[in-house]
């Protein structure tokens, strides 16, 4: 499947210009990775008690722990008017395991090792593979699953998973009513008892932007915006201050080294972030608000001598 839609779009919403040339002349991903920082879902969320949540929510990469001896990924979901929550997970191999902290257990929620007919059970849901192969997106080879859930709210007829990305919903139909979100046992069509509907709309990271209904710029993308912001003093040696155009605190920053590492985050008190230890050099800084508002940018942290 061919994407009309230029993957350096993804880059109007998510990243920085010098990465793009990167991007231009990597035509091609084996074996796309599951759980790297920086990887964003976009998903539009209705029904529910909360009407100031409907609207898009997105889902994000935003660092590592460890549960049971297992390095894990920190995978944080960001409403619109609550409060963000975390998510577990990691990849082995081809697979992809959540932590239940219920049961504190982890459930194998994918595995691109599975065959056509081969099933899978998590704790709530099981499906059916119907076939497999590789599809083009952006420029590179996706491996993808077609499934179909066993039993549940589900709509009739398979739905997309792809490697790297996870549940897809029906995007070559056009369909963009199917409930469909990263973590399966939470992808669910639950407005009719109190919960909510979940739509996935796009993927970004690092290589190629995954937008199949043509909604991901942020003029496209109601309550997503891109905020005027100040960084000062740029270079940089001691305090690194944001300042937003309409004087809001970020309510999180992460700032990246070069290599793309996650150095620093969290919510900067006083909206200063202290960055005297941090080796010279480049980094990527980027900010989010609670309503909606987004920030990438370069940051060049300097060593003065006295």
């Amino acid at each position: 499947m061919k994407i009309s839609r230029s993957p350096l779009s993804c880059f109007k919403l998510y990243h920085w210009l010098p990465v793009v040339a990167i991007i231009c002349f990597s035509s091609t991903i084996q074996g796309q990775s599951w759980l790297t920082d920086g990887q964003v879902w976009l998903y539009k969320v209705q029904g529910g008690w909360i009407p100031g949540n409907y609207g898009i929510h997105t889902l994000e990469v935003t660092g590592d722990t460890v549960i049971q001896n297992i390095p894990c990924k920190i995978v944080t979901h960001y409403p619109i008017v609550t409060q963000p929550s975390r998510m577990y997970a990691y990849s082995s191999q081809h697979a992809v395991y959540y932590y239940d902290s219920f049961d504190d257990v982890f459930w194998k929620m994918y595995d691109f090792d599975l065959q056509a007919g081969d099933t899978l059970a998590m704790k709530f849901k099981k499906y059916r593979i119907d076939s497999t192969g590789i599809m083009e997106i952006g420029g590179a080879n996706v491996h993808y699953q077609y499934i179909t859930f066993f039993g549940g709210n589900w709509f009739n007829g398979s739905y997309l998973v792809l490697e790297g990305i996870g549940l897809a919903g029906r995007p070559i139909e056009n369909d963009t009513t199917v409930c469909s979100y990263f973590f399966l046992d939470e992808s669910f069509c639950a407005s009719a008892v109190d919960g909510w509907d979940i739509f996935f709309r796009c993927f970004s990271d690092d290589f190629f932007l995954y937008d199949p209904f043509g909604t991901c710029s942020p003029t496209d993308i109601p309550g997503v915006f891109k905020k005027n912001i100040e960084l000062y003093p740029n270079p940089v040696a001691d305090w690194l201050t944001l300042k937003s155009d309409t004087g809001m605190a970020a309510h999180w920053v992460v700032l990246y080294d070069w290599q793309g590492r996650a150095v620093w985050q969290g919510s900067p008190a006083g909206a200063a972030i202290d960055v005297r230890d941090f080796p010279p050099g480049l980094y990527m800084l980027k900010a989010r608000w609670e309503d909606g508002g987004f920030y990438f940018g370069k940051v060049m942290i300097q060593r003065y001598k006295k």
